[in-house]
C-alpha cells in the first residue's frame, strides 16, 4: 500500500528504485504478516536434512544441511592433526534434458560447482597450519574459486576436484 492505495511494488533486476504501481484492489485475507525492521536474516525454512561426510588417511570432509535449491553449503575440511578449514561449495542445477521431482533421491543430480576459499582464510594463507595450506595450493590449486562437478543423492555426495564420494549421516 501507498498513501492508502493498495498496489505493487517494482522495480527491475538491475534497476536501482522501486516504483509503485495502484490497482485498487481490495485486500485479500489472510495478510501476510510485514514486521517493520530488518527480516534478512530470518530463517525461512527448515534447514535441509542432506549432511554428508568422508574421512580420508588425512582428513575429514563433511558439508552439513546441503540444500537442493539453494547455491551455497559449507564445506568443513578436518585434518587428523586437529587443525580445520571452513571453505564454501557453491552449487547450481546443471542443464537437465527431463523433468526431476523435487529434492533428491537415489538417482543422481548432478551440479556444476565450485568451492570457494573465503577470503579471510585467503588473506591469512601463511598463518594457516601447513596441511591446510597444502590442501589449498596443491588440491584446489591455489584459487580462491575451483570449479568441480558434483553428484549428490539422498544416500551421497561425489565433489570430483576432491576424488572424494562422501556418505550421508
Amino acid at each position: 500500500m501507498r498513501s492508502g492505495r493498495t498496489g505493487l511494488w517494482t522495480k527491475g533486476i538491475a534497476g536501482i528504485r522501486w516504483s509503485f504501481t495502484p490497482t485498487d484492489q481490495p485486500l485479500r485475507r489472510p495478510l501476510v504478516s510485514n514486521p517493520p525492521g530488518d527480516r534478512s536474516t530470518s530463517t525461512l525454512a527448515p534447514a535441509s536434512p542432506y549432511s554428508y561426510s568422508a574421512g580420508q588417511a588425512d582428513r575429514t570432509v563433511s558439508v552439513d544441511h546441503f540444500n537442493v535449491a539453494t547455491g551455497t553449503t559449507p564445506l568443513t575440511v578436518r585434518f587428523k592433526s586437529g587443525a580445520s578449514v571452513q571453505l564454501v561449495l557453491h552449487t547450481v542445477d546443471a542443464l537437465r534434458q527431463f523433468p526431476r521431482a523435487d529434492g533428491l533421491d537415489g538417482t543422481p543430480r548432478a551440479y556444476t560447482g565450485a568451492v570457494e576459499v573465503p577470503r579471510p582464510v585467503w588473506l591469512t594463507l601463511l598463518q594457516q597450519p601447513e596441511e591446510v595450506r597444502t590442501f589449498l595450493m596443491g588440491t584446489l590449486g591455489g584459487r580462491l574459486f575451483t570449479t568441480t562437478d558434483v553428484q549428490v543423492t539422498d544416500r551421497t555426495m561425489r565433489i570430483g576436484v576432491l576424488g572424494l564420494t562422501l556418505g550421508a549421516r
